[in-house]
């Protein structure tokens, strides 16, 4: 009642809800988009399909069972950071058949994995800002951990050593 008394109309905004995009739905038209060339990954080019196989997974994997069923605009920077934390954590880890021959998909999670995931979302929320659908893209500038760094380089004598053996 008391939104009818400022003027505003909840059953539009009702309406509005139930239209709106989730999560899922909106990684579904960023990967038809992507197939049909029209995300772009580095230099500019369409993204291979080698990439996209890679993407899929992340969202099949990590994205859509953490995420997937929000809205797109009620989603933060605070869902986007519980998600990466779950992750990393390791609570959408699993073994599953895939569709190869004597193919298993061994997903454990953790701190590169979870990187990954933030960047794809982060991706697919951009598209999604390009398409009019929100204004910003409550993923980026989230501080992430980093993906492959080494912890230490060999120095010489090591490497003369490894020549030797």
């Amino acid at each position: 009642m008391g939104d009818v008394a400022r003027g505003d109309d909840p059953q539009l905004d009702r309406a509005t809800r139930r239209k709106s995009l989730t999560v899922k739905e909106l990684c579904g038209a960023y990967l038809d988009a992507a197939d049909k060339g029209l995300v772009f990954g580095r230099r500019g080019k369409p993204k291979k399909a080698s990439t996209l196989y890679v993407d899929r997974g992340r969202i099949n994997r990590h994205i859509i069972p953490l995420i997937g069923t929000k809205l797109v605009r009620d989603l933060t920077t605070a869902d986007t950071v519980k998600m990466m934390r779950d992750i990393t954590i390791g609570k959408t880890a699993i073994n599953e058949k895939t569709d190869k021959v004597r193919g298993r998909a061994i997903v454990l999670g953790g701190p590169g994995t979870a990187s990954q995931a933030v960047t794809l979302l982060s991706a697919v929320l951009t598209y999604a800002v390009s398409e009019g659908i929100i204004a910003h893209n409550p993923a980026r500038g989230i501080k992430r951990p980093p993906v492959g760094k080494r912890t230490r380089r060999l120095d010489a004598k090591e490497y003369r050593a490894l020549g030797k053996a």
